[in-house]
């Protein structure tokens, strides 16, 4: 789990990011934790939870050597990143949706888990 409450006190949204998805495209949010107060937001990335290729191709250059990368291995490659990173994290959704015959809403069940 990546939250505690006696640790993080402050879990904010800081930044989301709504473009027009008439026809489709990239949608995020950046979200802050600390037992600090926290004021703004980051552009290097500490963690990120890549569900397509689209989240690494997007955020490559907010990479930093210390990030966590947690990613569909079955959709997402991580070649594009511009260095390695301190560790990444790959689950096969697909064989998880075919193995336990369950539905496409493996991912949100999946970042609450994370979250």
């Amino acid at each position: 789990m990546l939250k505690t409450p006696e640790k993080i006190r402050n879990l904010n949204p800081s930044y989301r990011d709504y473009p027009s998805l008439i026809r489709g495209g990239h949608t995020f949010s950046i979200i802050r934790a600390s037992s600090e107060k926290i004021s703004s937001h980051k552009n290097q990335i500490d963690l990120i939870l890549a569900l397509n290729q689209d989240t690494i191709d997007f955020h490559k250059n907010r990479f930093k050597k210390d990030s966590i990368v947690i990613y569909d291995s079955d959709s997402v490659k991580l070649e594009s990143l511009p260095f390695p990173v301190k560790a990444t994290i790959g689950i096969p959704a697909e064989k998880i949706i075919k193995d336990e015959k369950a539905s496409c809403i493996i991912w949100p069940i999946l970042l609450r888990t994370f979250l």
